[in-house]
């Protein structure tokens, strides 16, 4: 982009790109502390029953082989 805006006006069309990347990009401010630990709780749940899920589905496959 910077190339192609070479003697214009760049650091405001620079500046406005980088601020429509950053509003497409940003995600959602999180309402607590307390907000953020739920969120953080429910994601290592999540992540504690795919790994369970993948032993057993790993086990049953190696039982029927």
């Amino acid at each position: 982009m910077a190339k192609q805006s070479l003697g214009e006006v760049m650091i405001f069309q620079l500046a406005h790109h980088v601020e429509n990347f950053l509003h497409t990009h940003k995600k959602p401010v999180p309402t607590s502390l307390y907000q953020q630990m739920i969120d953080r709780q429910t994601t290592i749940q999540k992540e504690k029953k795919l790994a369970a899920d993948y032993v057993e589905t790993k086990e049953v496959r190696q039982i029927l082989i």
